[in-house]
Order: C-alpha cells, then sequence, then structure tokens
C-alpha cells in the first residue's frame, strides 16, 4: 500500500430499481440470458416481494423455452397478486405452445376473468392445435376460430398493447387451406380494435417531391436480418438493387450478429430500432421511403402490427412467411408464377405481383459448404439400410404426410424416417403419438435427432439417401441449401404458394423426376431413390449439374427493380426522372 492510502471504500450497494434495470439490459441481449437469469434470481433472493421482477423472470424463462420454471414464476405471482391477468396468460400461452389446448382454454378464461383485454380475448378464441391430431382436428379448429371472430365485438374490450397480447396466424398456414378470410377478418377486428394502427407518415398524408436525390428510397423491414433463413433470402436484393436507381436503408427490428454486418454492408444505410411501434413507425417514416418492403409478414406480432401503418406511398410484402397478411395498408404480394395456382384475388387481399416462370424464387447466394467429415453414426444413424430425412420444423408435418410415412416404411422394409426434434419437447411426443395410430411396432425405424447447428445439419443432408419435402408447407431455404449439398428432395406441389417452393426450384433447374403428382406416386419415388442406388447416383448428378441455375439470378433482381419502378411512378402520379425512364422503356 503506498504512503498516505487507506483501504479502498466499499462499493456501495446497489438499489433494486437499478439492479433490476441489469437485468432487463442482459434480458433484451442474444448471449446473456443466462447472465440475465441469474442476475434475477438473485434480485429475487434478496427482494422476493418484487412482482414486476417474477412477470420478467418468468417471461424470459419463457422465451427461452424453459416452460417448467416460466410456469413456477407465474404461479408464484398468482398467489402474491390473485387479481393480476397476465400470469394467467402467460400459462395460457405456454400451455397452447406445448399443445396442452384444454389447460390453456382454462388459463386463458382466468385471464379475461381479471381483464377485458381485446388481445387476450383475440387469442383466447383462435386457440389453434401446433401438432393436430388429424385433418378433422384442424378442420374443427379452423371452424371455431373462424365462428369466434365473427362473435367478437372490439367495443366491448379495453384495447391494451397489441404487441403485448396480439395473434398472429402463424400456425395457421400449415393447414393446407386458403387462410384470405381468416386474415382480412382478423386484420379487421385490429383496426377497429386499435384505429392508431393505421398512422399515415406525414411524407405519405400529401403529395410533395420525393426526399433525397431522386433515387426511389426502399426501406427492407425485418426482425430476422441476423443468421437466418430470412437473412438468407433476401441479402442478394439488399446488396444488387440498381444504385443508379436505389437508395437501399435496411431497418434491423431484431439481434445483430455476423449475417447483420453482411446485410449492413450490402445496403446504404443500415439501423437496429428497438422500442415500441409508435418509435419504430417514426424512425423510419422519418427517412420518407418511397417504398417499404416487408421480407415475412406474420412470423411475428412487431412487424405485422408495423405494417398497418403507411409508413411509404408503396408498400409490399414477399414469401418470408407465404400467405396473404389480410392488412389493408399492405399493397402488393410479391411472388413467383410457379407458386400460384387459381384467382389469386380468392387468395390475396394484395394485388399480386409474380416474378417469371423463367426466375429462380430469389437472389440466393449458393451456400458455402462445410467439410463433410461426419457419417451417419455421429448422428446416432443406423450404418445399414436407408436414411429418408425430412429436415423441417416438426408442425410442418400435415396429418396426410403420415400416410407418405407409412407408405415408405411399407416401401422400404430397410427404410428410416428421419426428422429434427423440435424445440419444445411435447410437440415430438404428439407426432410420435399420430404417427403410431397409422404406424403401430415402427417406432425404431422413425428416429427424431437431436436439434444441431447450420453445419450439422448439412452434414446430415449429406449423409441422407433422399429428403422428403413436407405437403402443404414445404422447404424454401431449406431446399435450396440441400440442393447445394446435392441431395433429391421428393416433393408434391400442393395449391399453394407456401407447398410449390421446391417444386419451383426444380423447375428452375429443369430436372422433374422429384416432383410428385399424388401421394401415391411420391411414396413410389422416393422408394426407388432409396433403394435403387444406380437412379440415386443419376439424381444427385442432375442436380449437382442443373442446380446451379437456382443460385443468383440476376432476373430476379432486374424484374424485381422494373416492378418496383412502375410501382412508385403509379403511386406518385407523375414520370419518374429520365434515367428510370429509360428503364422501364428498356424492360
Amino acid at each position: 500500500m503506498t504512503p498516505g492510502s487507506g483501504p479502498l471504500p466499499a462499493t456501495p450497494p446497489r438499489n433494486p430499481a437499478s439492479r433490476l434495470e441489469e437485468a432487463r439490459l442482459l434480458s433484451s441481449q442474444v448471449n446473456r440470458h443466462g447472465d440475465a437469469v441469474a442476475c434475477y434470481a438473485a434480485l429475487l433472493e434478496e427482494e422476493p416481494g418484487l412482482t414486476d421482477a417474477w412477470l420478467e423472470l418468468g417471461n424470459l424463462l419463457k422465451r427461452t423455452k424453459q416452460y417448467d420454471l416460466a410456469l413456477s414464476c407465474f404461479r408464484h405471482v398468482m398467489g402474491m397478486a390473485p387479481d393480476l391477468a397476465e400470469p394467467h396468460l402467460r400459462c395460457a400461452e405456454i400451455h397452447e405452445d406445448r399443445g396442452q389446448l384444454a389447460e390453456a382454454r382454462r388459463a386463458y378464461g382466468q385471464a379475461l376473468e381479471r381483464s377485458r383485454d381485446f388481445g387476450s380475448a383475440v387469442q383466447a378464441a383462435t386457440l389453434l392445435p401446433v401438432i393436430p391430431a388429424g385433418g378433422d382436428e384442424i378442420e374443427a379448429a379452423r371452424a371455431d376460430i373462424l365462428r369466434n371472430l365473427q362473435g367478437i365485438d372490439p367495443a366491448q374490450w379495453s384495447a391494451g398493447n397489441p404487441l403485448h397480447h396480439g395473434r398472429v396466424f402463424f400456425y395457421l398456414a400449415y393447414h393446407g387451406y386458403n387462410d384470405r378470410q381468416f386474415q382480412e377478418r382478423l386484420a379487421a377486428l385490429y383496426l377497429q380494435a386499435y384505429p392508431d394502427l393505421a398512422w399515415v407518415a406525414p411524407h405519405c398524408a400529401t403529395r410533395r417531391a420525393r426526399a433525397g436525390d431522386g433515387r426511389v428510397r426502399i426501406a427492407f423491414v425485418s426482425r430476422f436480418f441476423h443468421n437466418h433463413t430470412i437473412a438468407k433470402l433476401n441479402r442478394g436484393l439488399i446488396e444488387h438493387l440498381s444504385r443508379r436507381h436505389f437508395e437501399v436503408h435496411v431497418f434491423h427490428l431484431g439481434p445483430r450478429d455476423w449475417m447483420s454486418d453482411l446485410i449492413e454492408r450490402s445496403a446504404d444505410h443500415f439501423t437496429c430500432c428497438t422500442g415500441d411501434l409508435a418509435t419504430l413507425r417514426g424512425t423510419i417514416a422519418s427517412w420518407a421511403p418511397d417504398v417499404v418492403y416487408y421480407t415475412d409478414i406474420g412470423m411475428e406480432p412487431l412487424t405485422y402490427f408495423l405494417a398497418f401503418a403507411r409508413l411509404a406511398p408503396f408498400q409490399c410484402a414477399t414469401w418470408g412467411h407465404p400467405v396473404t397478411t389480410g392488412i389493408p395498408a399492405v399493397d402488393c404480394f410479391i411472388s413467383h408464377e410457379l407458386c400460384e395456382m387459381g384467382s389469386p384475388r380468392e387468395q390475396y387481399t394484395e394485388r399480386l405481383f409474380c416474378l417469371g416462370r423463367d426466375r429462380a424464387l430469389a437472389y440466393y447466394y449458393r451456400p458455402m459448404l462445410p467439410i463433410m467429415n461426419k457419417g451417419r453414426a455421429d448422428f446416432r444413424l443406423p450404418a445399414d439400410g436407408h436414411v429418408y430425412a425430412c429436415p423441417q420444423s416438426i408442425y410442418k408435418i400435415h396429418p396426410e404426410f403420415d400416410a407418405i410415412v407409412a407408405g415408405i416404411l411399407a416401401g422400404d422394409p430397410k427404410g428410416h424416417i428421419v426428422f429434427i426434434q423440435g424445440s419444445i419437447p411435447e410437440h415430438e411426443h404428439l407426432l410420435r403419438q399420430r404417427l403410431a395410430r397409422l404406424i403401430p411396432d415402427q417406432d425404431e425405424r422413425i428416429i427424431f435427432v437431436p436439434r444441431m447447428g447450420e453445419e450439422d445439419y448439412l452434414n446430415l443432408i449429406a449423409v441422407s439417401d433422399v429428403l422428403l419435402d413436407p405437403i402443404h408447407f414445404g422447404g424454401g431455404n431449406s431446399s435450396a441449401e440441400a440442393f447445394a449439398v446435392g441431395v433429391p428432395i421428393v416433393t408434391l406441389p400442393s395449391p399453394y404458394l407456401r407447398g410449390r417452393l421446391t417444386y419451383a426450384w426444380y423447375r428452375r433447374m429443369g430436372f422433374m423426376d422429384c416432383v410428385a403428382d399424388s401421394p401415391r406416386e411420391y411414396v413410389s419415388i422416393a422408394v426407388r431413390l432409396g433403394t435403387d442406388e444406380a437412379y440415386r447416383a443419376f439424381a444427385r448428378d442432375m442436380i449437382c449439374r442443373l442446380g446451379p441455375r437456382i443460385f443468383e439470378d440476376m432476373g430476379v433482381i432486374r424484374e424485381t427493380e422494373t416492378f418496383l419502378l412502375k410501382m412508385v411512378e403509379e403511386r406518385a402520379g407523375e414520370p419518374l426522372p429520365g434515367q428510370m425512364q429509360t428503364r422501364l422503356r428498356e424492360s
């Protein structure tokens, strides 16, 4: 100790409010959730009466799918504050996520006894089975929901905050039906209950000269501009839009990582946004965009409710979530000619624009493949026999797909079906139960491998003989990745966009041998690929030779540019500047 120095002063104890703020800050950071849980736990050990801290800890545990611990927190709050609705509501959401619909209904009812919140009423009225027991349950649930939506009167409920309790119909799209009337009715109810959702940006309220240097200002908006399917599907468009004609601003509403850095370098401007709806609307509107391009409306509440506002004269959505939004402020849905059948007016509330049938689905960068140094044993798969992998989220497995699984197992006695475990264990249990009713005594031939990182996922594809595309809602990004590996995918295109993406990739390649036109043919193609080594080698060779056609297609960029320029001109009611007119004439 140096002369004149004394003992260091003790660190003053921090008050509960500052410690709670620290826990909140940690919980908002993607890689600090464990630290946040520890921070909340330490605080509550000393201050067990902090209701808000118990609720926030429960919500964090719920978000990270530690459901049993989350339920304990919420039940503790019920004892502390019996009249509070939120813990009952959060328990209901957990039960719903787990597929425990009876428990969810009961908990929603208890929440509504304590609160007249409109968003909670919508949640209670629109319960869906994540893993349906069969087609009858799907049809009954859809009928109940439509009846309930028609019976809700927003005037009888308090508005609350739609972000806290609002429902988006994410799982509805997996049923294989036309969802327009559901989406349209839900959006209309939200506008009745929350009229402020239809906020109009100042630059849209009156016709005025466009801001900036005359280029079209386009804002890309998503929570998923990190290492996620949405980023992979849209990074090429963001990077390659002509900077002569477009100024590109990416508004990222989620966590940041290395993929976010790549996208930032691809854009003219990149803003990570946080805050409530009013803050986010103001942030985007302050740039005065001509176009707002939503990549995935319907996957989560934030961009869904943001899209009700008029933030640009022209607003569009695309197939990150491949179903109509039902939202009046979304002017256009961008799809692909090969993915649309029947009348667009029957399926979409938006105007439909389709990329041409000769184009790829998206400007998709060819994946950089890792070293494939793992074998089947590394995934605990049998060394002998044939592996038919369906490496998709298991909520995509429609009840009608069960018969296809049964047919493959019957047609190939040495075959094994491989799924990837879901993030919620109950989903695997429900799917196993359903499959066992149709395929008894075959449990050892249906394998669920643990969830894995991206490199292992691609390696799993590589050690599989055949990939199985789920019916009604198939692969998009995952199919492109599998084609990069060179593994054949059997697909049966459905009537709707979400079930036609793998088919469209194949059409772009010009190789249609693995596309079935019936469930019976699906089984036949799969079994032939699995059991006939020479035919499988032929299919792999064709995919390796023709697969490059689906990647990095500049035609996608040019067609999208031309369409967007036309829409901006149409909305402005006056011609675009000279160089853009030249571009439109050339197109």
